[in-house]
């Protein structure tokens, strides 16, 4: 409303809200003598609304509204003292007191606000930000070329009445943008850096056309990443001492000689360097770390870009750097080790690759003969682990030698690589019908498997670091079965465990390679396969130890006892049939976010 006459229809239109959405009526009008109100006597009489009024010049008659009219005004001239805005603001900020005084709990309506009182809900308060503060709402919507950028620095003065949006107001071009996604800087205000308090007009803006010349400075630049600006013409300049500040250099450029000190950086400028500390305010680089480029360094040293192109590390824009220093919760020392020359020191894994290394030559895994003519073998390496149980306790240390496959020529060391593994869906399905069936489920581990598995092709390997044959040192290894790391590894221990199952009348099933389902009589049993983890379970238990103990004789098993922690899964029986739980990796995942201490809440979980 921006004149009084204009009550007459707007008060219809009122009246119509409040009977449609609220479902109540309105009874009575109580207002001053305005001839505003005066006119809307034939419309109330009409409809059966009674309209009283206040004694001539006695608005005290109507405290109430007199009492919420002040408090209203006051709260709005508040918001542009402490915005730093002119009063030409005044209707921005009226709209922002109402929408703030709705949703402020009051005593009179039991410690709730009016708006909860109305709609029955609790106000959104996460949505509140500091009228009159920075903000960079999303401008790419609005823009008319790609290369334009996707936000500018503006100031907040409201909320949108009939959208969940922000309204921010450009002061350079006099825009308003209305969005949903804005970034507040609560901290920092726009006018009062334009605009100094004490040189703000009353009324309005200074003119935004102005061109105001602008003084020379000698720019503040970060060490790591040196900014240097384009400098068209040479510029004496005293020099400044390193404690002089950014306002005195100003200062003093005002008053040099050509320009006028009654002038002040325009508008443009202003946003601009706002803009600038904004963007290294997020850098990795400390406000400590800046020093003033000297001024009476020469030009001529100084280097210049021979490009137009401004990149991020010109505007000190650098990703930040992961570090484990944002929680108080320290990650636990790791135990596993990454080279050769630490684990011997260790007597665990001492232990463990001597463990594997004879494992290997058991199997008879190689052969060592003079280096091949025209034939460069691959590199070999230790790896680390330490296996830890359920509850993460360590089980054991575990060294394992691995072949640098990346190493190997396709065609040359290796052709088919592929190997099946079983699918979660197939794992589902087995567990159900052992369940609903009674069945018992047993684990087995494979020892060394990768090394069961015989190469179809010719492959040479370095002597393993740390084993060398002091009597043979330029000797190299020629595999004759498959070792961990090689690309044809995982295929061929697929194969030799597919041809012993088949032996055993096993039939791979169709719908997943990795099932093998027995079928005779009245017995039938199922094996899952995930590279050397197996799971056992069927209708005849005396049948299950019998494939166990005929894997046993082919291979190096280990038996599990029943299943109870399977690809990282948590198997706990009970008196319903079985509970799967992943604590150990959502443990695991806790440590790698720096979130053991973090609290715990409770989340519904999906029943499919």
């Amino acid at each position: 409303m921006s004149a009084k006459s204009q009550v007459s229809s707007i008060f219809p239109q009122f009246k119509m809200l409040v009977e449609k959405r609220f479902q109540s009526t309105i009874k009575a009008l109580y207002s001053d003598n305005g001839d505003e109100f005066l006119k809307l006597k034939p419309y109330l009489s009409n409809h059966g609304i009674s309209h009283y009024t206040t004694a001539p010049h006695t608005p005290q008659q109507n405290g109430v509204i007199e009492r919420r009219h002040h408090h209203f005004v006051e709260t709005s001239l508040t918001l542009l003292h402490d915005a730093s805005l002119p009063l030409s603001y005044w209707p921005h900020a009226f709209q922002t007191a109402a929408y703030l005084i709705n949703r402020q709990p009051t005593p009179l309506l039991q410690n709730k606000s009016p708006f909860e009182v109305l709609f029955h809900q609790q106000p959104n308060y996460l949505k509140l930000r500091k009228f009159g503060c920075l903000c960079y709402p999303l401008t790419k919507p609005y823009n008319t070329r790609k290369l334009q950028p996707k936000s500018t620095p503006c100031v907040f003065i409201g909320y949108s009445p009939t959208q969940n949006a922000y309204e921010c107001i450009d002061l350079l071009t006099a825009r308003l943008y209305v969005s949903k996604h804005v970034l507040f800087d609560e901290t920092q205000n726009l006018v009062s850096k334009i605009h100094p308090p004490g040189h703000l007009s009353s009324t309005h803006l200074p003119n935004h056309n102005h061109q105001f010349l602008k003084p020379i400075t000698c720019p503040v630049i970060s060490s790591p990443a040196p900014l240097i600006p384009v400098i068209s013409s040479p510029i004496s300049t005293p020099p400044l001492e390193s404690s002089t500040s950014l306002d005195a250099v100003t200062a003093s450029s005002a008053s040099s000689p050509g320009i006028s000190p009654s002038h002040s950086p325009s508008i443009s400028e202003s946003i601009d360097n706002l803009h600038h500390e904004h963007l290294t305010s997020n850098s990795h680089v400390s406000p400590a770390s800046t020093v003033p480029l000297p001024c009476s360094a020469s030009i001529d040293s100084i280097p210049t870009r021979n490009h137009s192109m401004t990149t991020r590390s010109m505007n000190n824009i650098f990703k930040p750097k992961q570090l484990n220093t944002v929680s108080k919760h320290s990650l636990p020392p790791s135990l596993e080790l990454t080279c050769v020359s630490q684990a011997v020191s260790h007597p665990e894994w001492r232990a463990a690759m001597s463990s594997e290394l004879t494992a290997l030559m058991s199997h008879g895994t190689w052969d060592l003969i003079p280096p091949p003519k025209d034939y460069k073998p691959v590199g070999c390496k230790w790896i680390f682990r330490i296996k830890r149980k359920a509850d993460g306790s360590v089980e054991k240390f575990k060294a394992r030698l691995v072949v640098k496959g990346y190493n190997q020529g396709p065609g040359v060391d290796y052709k088919e690589t592929f190997s099946p593994v079983v699918k979660p869906a197939t794992i589902r399905t087995v567990l159900n019908i052992a369940v609903m069936n009674g069945w018992c489920l047993r684990q087995m581990d494979v020892n060394n498997a990768f090394l069961h598995g015989m190469l179809s092709e010719t492959v040479y390997m370095l002597q393993p670091p740390g084993f060398k044959d002091l009597s043979k040192p330029d000797y190299v290894c020629r595999l004759k079965k498959a070792i961990y790391g090689l690309k044809q590894a995982p295929r061929a221990w697929y194969s030799a465990l597919r041809s012993s199952l088949l032996q055993l009348g096993f039939q791979n099933s169709t719908a997943d390679s990795s099932l093998f389902i027995y079928r005779h009589n009245s017995v039938i049993c199922y094996v899952l396969v995930y590279v050397d983890d197996l799971v056992i379970t069927g209708s005849d238990t005396q049948f299950v130890g019998h494939v166990v103990t005929a894997l046993g004789t082919w291979f190096s098993l280990k038996d599990m006892g029943l299943l109870h922690y399977f690809l990282g899964v948590e198997v706990i029986p009970t008196h319903a049939g079985l509970f799967l739980s992943q604590h150990q990796y959502i443990r695991d995942i806790l440590e790698t976010q720096n979130m053991v201490g973090a609290k715990d809440i409770s989340t519904s979980l999906s029943t499919t």
